[in-house]
């Protein structure tokens, strides 16, 4: 009998270790899939950054064909055309565009690319609550902290963040993604600021260097 319950009790002990080990491959899975930059379709997306307090500090439009082909708007400032290593900038997300200087790397690809690994293998804290519930709509929730690598071509640049992302089940695409607890290089103690970032996807957008 005391056999019997002490495999019971080492078994007990053993299950939240083995439920971390399935929720960190299922988030590591999701850096293939969901969270893959170049496997999301085009869409638009809100992104709005709070202070420490939660006070509104910035916001950003954006619409994304691919990584390589954006359109980035700062609220009450300008917008940003980027294809490619090419750059325009404008007053208004459909322009008119003026062509400005760009020092974006040759192969963005690569380096995005580069960084997405770094980041499933810098993660931590993996969190799988399954469906819950966002403004009537049943999403999967899931949580992580990682970062990158520091990047010697940048000066030891390197950044991170702690994630929370919602899934929509039907589509397999993030509808919404939060991030506080931001670190990098120039400031490595997490901080309590934070973003909301949401999406609408349309197959339809297309993002193209100005004729």
């Amino acid at each position: 009998m005391l056999r019997l319950t002490l495999t019971i009790l080492l078994l007990w002990a053993a299950l939240p270790v083995a439920q971390a080990s399935e929720c960190m491959a299922e988030v590591r899975a999701l850096f293939s899939s969901s969270l893959d930059p170049f496997q999301r379709p085009a869409y638009r997306s809100q992104r709005t950054h709070f202070d420490e307090g939660g006070a509104k500090k910035s916001a950003f439009q954006n619409v994304v064909q691919t990584p390589l082909r954006t359109i980035s708007l700062v609220e009450g400032g300008a917008a940003a055309l980027v294809v490619d290593q090419d750059t325009w900038t404008g007053p208004t997300l459909d322009g008119p565009w003026t062509s400005a200087p760009s020092t974006l790397p040759d192969n963005r690809r690569a380096a995005m690319e580069m960084s997405l690994e770094q980041q499933v293998a810098n993660l931590s804290e993996p969190a799988c609550d399954g469906e819950v519930e966002v403004d009537g709509q049943q999403l999967l929730k899931y949580s992580f902290t990682t970062k990158t690598d520091p990047n010697p071509d940048q000066g030891g640049l390197w950044f991170g963040s702690s994630d929370t992302i919602y899934i929509d089940p039907a589509t397999g695409q993030v509808t919404r993604w939060e991030r506080t607890g931001f670190t990098s290089s120039f400031a490595p103690t997490p901080t309590a600021e934070s973003s909301v970032e949401t999406f609408e996807y349309d197959d339809a957008i297309t993002v193209d260097p100005p004729a």
